[in-house]
Protein backbone atom coordinates (compact mmCIF):
# COMPACT_ATOMS: atom_id res chain seq x y z
CA UNK A 1 0.00 0.00 0.00
CA UNK A 2 1.27 3.34 -0.88
CA UNK A 3 -0.39 6.48 0.12
CA UNK A 4 2.25 9.03 0.11
CA UNK A 5 1.26 9.77 3.82
CA UNK A 6 4.85 11.13 4.84
CA UNK A 7 4.58 13.91 2.07
CA UNK A 8 0.53 14.76 2.68
CA UNK A 9 1.39 15.25 6.05
CA UNK A 10 4.21 17.47 5.24
CA UNK A 11 2.19 19.31 3.15
CA UNK A 12 -0.40 20.15 5.65
CA UNK A 13 2.25 21.36 7.69
CA UNK A 14 1.98 18.71 10.31
CA UNK A 15 4.61 16.29 11.59
CA UNK A 16 4.56 12.26 11.74
CA UNK A 17 4.72 11.95 14.83
CA UNK A 18 1.20 13.65 14.92
CA UNK A 19 -0.26 10.56 13.81
CA UNK A 20 0.73 8.75 16.42
CA UNK A 21 -2.38 10.15 19.17
CA UNK A 22 -4.81 9.61 16.39
CA UNK A 23 -3.60 6.21 15.54
CA UNK A 24 -4.24 5.09 19.42
CA UNK A 25 -7.10 6.96 19.87
CA UNK A 26 -8.49 4.97 17.14
CA UNK A 27 -7.70 1.67 18.36
CA UNK A 28 -4.25 0.65 18.15
CA UNK A 29 -2.79 0.34 21.92
CA UNK A 30 0.20 1.78 21.29
CA UNK A 31 2.51 3.25 19.06
CA UNK A 32 6.11 4.16 18.92
CA UNK A 33 7.69 6.17 16.45
CA UNK A 34 10.04 3.26 15.33
CA UNK A 35 6.76 1.14 14.61
CA UNK A 36 4.93 4.51 12.69
CA UNK A 37 8.12 5.02 10.93
CA UNK A 38 8.19 1.39 10.29
CA UNK A 39 5.17 0.48 9.09
CA UNK A 40 5.15 3.98 6.44
CA UNK A 41 8.38 2.87 5.28
CA UNK A 42 7.23 -0.80 4.29
CA UNK A 43 9.92 -2.19 6.88
CA UNK A 44 7.22 -4.17 8.45
CA UNK A 45 4.25 -6.54 6.92
CA UNK A 46 2.49 -6.92 10.40
CA UNK A 47 -1.11 -6.52 10.47
CA UNK A 48 -0.36 -4.32 13.54
CA UNK A 49 1.68 -2.48 10.78
CA UNK A 50 -0.93 -2.67 8.32
CA UNK A 51 -3.54 -1.24 10.87
CA UNK A 52 -1.11 1.71 10.93
CA UNK A 53 -0.99 2.29 7.60
CA UNK A 54 -4.81 2.19 6.88
CA UNK A 55 -5.85 4.23 10.26
CA UNK A 56 -3.02 6.83 9.54
CA UNK A 57 -3.92 6.84 5.88
CA UNK A 58 -7.98 7.66 6.96
CA UNK A 59 -6.68 10.38 9.19
CA UNK A 60 -4.69 12.29 6.95
CA UNK A 61 -7.40 11.91 4.60
CA UNK A 62 -10.03 13.42 7.49
CA UNK A 63 -6.99 16.53 7.67
CA UNK A 64 -7.68 16.74 4.14
CA UNK A 65 -10.67 17.24 4.17
CA UNK A 66 -11.02 19.98 7.29
CA UNK A 67 -8.06 22.16 5.22
CA UNK A 68 -10.39 21.89 2.33
CA UNK A 69 -13.15 22.97 4.53
CA UNK A 70 -11.58 26.05 6.69
CA UNK A 71 -10.93 27.52 2.96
Amino acid sequence: MTFKIKSRVYALGKKIQDLIPEIEARGVMTVSRAELSDALNGGRQTPKAQQIVTLANEIVNEWENERTTNL
